[in-house]
């Protein structure tokens, strides 16, 4: 299995600046920002198998494990955030815009109910809210996890 984690509490830490934004520029910047913390992905999965339909920029999104396995957040999660987590899946771009977007639905996929992350997507432009729709679909909808490559 590849080594693909986020550190939750960086991407609790922007987000948190980011919903305090009011200006579309800031929200943007801070969109941008997050997209920084996602580990790019490893070149053997930027193939057409795994890109998101629909998104204006080509976005991939890679299954890691399977849903039923346990989530690597504990009772004492929020004390834990500190710690890079593990994921269900790996996800980049080649927006910056759309990497931060992934950021957060990874992180919010992976922490569960054990810490609130929560994103207003109403603030989006419409392209950018689609994106949202869409990736989010993707990242739902059921798929088989990866093998080691």
């Amino acid at each position: 299995m590849t080594e693909y984690s986020i550190d939750l509490h960086a991407i609790a830490e922007e987000l948190e600046r980011l919903n305090q934004q009011r200006s579309q520029t800031a929200l943007v910047q801070s969109l941008m920002k997050l997209g920084r913390l996602l580990p790019e992905l490893p070149a053997s999965y930027r193939q057409p198998e795994f890109e998101v339909e629909g998104c204006e920029t080509t976005a991939w999104l890679v299954p890691l494990q399977s849903a039923s396995q346990p989530n690597p957040i504990d009772s004492a999660g929020a004390q834990q955030s500190h710690l890079p987590l593990p994921l269900t899946h790996m996800a980049d771009s080649q927006s910056s815009l759309m990497r931060g977007l992934l950021a957060i639905l990874l992180a919010q996929k992976a922490a569960g109910q054990s810490l609130e992350l929560t994103f207003d997507e109403t603030r989006l432009s419409a392209s950018k809210k689609l994106a949202w729709q869409r990736l989010q679909r993707a990242l739902n909808a059921d798929c088989s996890p990866l093998e080691a490559r």
